[in-house]
């Protein structure tokens, strides 16, 4: 019974902490620098500036140049001659609605990539840190599985003893057997458990880490500030980011309806063009030189339907748009509401188990002592220790929860910072 008593004393929850082992920050430092899906977006990024660029090109002046060399022989009507020409070509839109209002999409894709790039930057620092903690409360897990089994292995060992000398049941075995064979499956899956949330974590940053730093006995029980969940909805109208991405969205989609419209209007070229020729038998003509300057425009009088076509569905996909922005205001402020209420209920949850965690050290002592002087049986101090163990794992779950639900309401705003990261790792030993 005093070997039951000192496993049960001796660092139940604390993990063992190599110098070596790495942190969140260390953890999201190498995230930022391999996370696949953080690269698709900065490439998404410099795509959109490309195309940016190209639409761009569009109105800047164009310059082209072109060179002929012809040889003719008609003897014995005429001698050989060889003829040489060469022109330059310059034009320079003058008004070219569609292109305009292209050049000017194009440049509201790129603020929406940027965007994107941002709310991919912000759901990475979420994911890293929900797997690095998914990590911790798996080992967690497995420690107090590993913890559980040794007590159990030697409460099975001293009711058999007891069972030997004829003052044990029978039954008192086959309990403690049964408890056993319960925490070796537990053990399984614990372990399975770890490898699993390792994996994650290797996807994420694409190496090996040495053991995490474990959380601090003590979380923050501070309510999220500010206190009324109204001005984080505010905040998140202002800064969220996949709303700021459909507002991007609604301004192309109302300069494509421009863009479409621009098949009614007339364009104009200003056109130059430098052209010298000469002929080596001037029989075929003589050489010339000549230039000119000109404006060209063109209106557009009927194109079958299609122009009218093309505004009607830029309408369409405008009206498309704005459902969408109606939906995710509304879905965003659930959102914000949610996580708003799930941080404050992580905090009460935390402080719950902390009176559940010492009201199960309580009922396992004294259980414990009731066993010893006949009052309880061994099922009684089986099943009071597994409470015990329930509410220790229970305990570490609440604390990572309550920290992953304040990172979660502030990337639910878009306002989610490495210096959030930072605060979080502080809480780590």
């Amino acid at each position: 019974m005093n070997r039951l008593r000192m496993i049960l004393a001796t660092g139940l929850l604390t993990l063992p902490t190599s110098l070596l082992a790495e942190d969140l920050l260390q953890v999201t430092h190498y995230a930022l620098e391999q996370d696949p899906t953080l690269e698709i977006s900065r490439l998404g990024v410099a795509v959109k500036q490309q195309q940016y660029r190209q639409a761009n090109a569009l109105l800047l002046p164009s310059i082209t140049t072109a060179a002929s060399y012809d040889y003719m022989d008609n003897s014995p009507l005429t001698d050989e001659n060889r003829a040489e020409s060469y022109s330059l070509s310059v034009t320079q839109k003058i008004y070219h609605r569609d292109q305009i209002k292209k050049s000017e999409q194009a440049q509201v894709s790129r603020e929406e990539s940027e965007l994107a790039l941002q709310l991919t930057y912000q759901q990475l620092l979420l994911r890293v840190a929900r797997a690095y903690f998914n990590q911790l409360a798996s080992e967690d897990t497995l420690q107090l599985a590993e913890q559980e089994m040794n007590a159990v292995s030697e409460q099975l060992k001293r009711i058999k003893g007891r069972y030997d000398a004829g003052v044990s049941a029978l039954t008192d075995v086959q309990e403690a057997q049964a408890r056993f064979d319960l925490i070796n499956a537990t053990l399984v899956s614990a372990r399975a458990g770890v490898e699993n949330s390792r994996e994650a974590l290797f996807e994420i940053i694409n190496r090996e880490l040495s053991p995490l730093q474990p959380l601090a006995k003590s979380v923050p029980l501070t309510p999220p500030q500010p206190a009324d969940v109204n001005q984080w909805v505010a905040q998140a109208l202002g800064h969220n980011l996949t709303l700021q991405q459909l507002h991007k969205q609604k301004v192309a989609a109302s300069l494509a309806i421009e863009s479409a419209r621009s098949g009614y209007y007339p364009s104009v070229d200003l056109i130059g063009k430098l052209s010298h020729s000469e002929n080596s038998n001037t029989l075929y003509g003589p050489g010339a030189e000549g230039y000119s300057v000109g404006i060209q425009a063109a209106l557009p009088l009927y194109s079958g339907g299609g122009t009218r076509a093309r505004v009607s569905e830029a309408i369409l996909l405008q009206q498309q748009v704005d459902m969408a922005l109606v939906q995710q205001q509304r879905s965003m402020v659930k959102t914000v509401r949610s996580s708003y209420l799930a941080v404050n209920t992580a905090i009460e949850l935390v402080k719950a188990q902390i009176q559940v965690l010492s009201s199960a050290q309580t009922a396992f002592n004294a259980t414990q002592a009731g066993v010893e002087v006949g009052t309880r049986t061994t099922v009684d101090l089986l099943d009071a220790q597994k409470e015990l163990y329930s509410a220790h794992r229970d305990m570490s779950l609440s604390k990572y929860d309550l920290l992953l639900a304040r990172l979660t309401l502030k990337e639910s705003t878009g306002m989610l910072e490495l210096e959030d990261v930072e605060r979080v790792n502080q809480l780590l030993h």
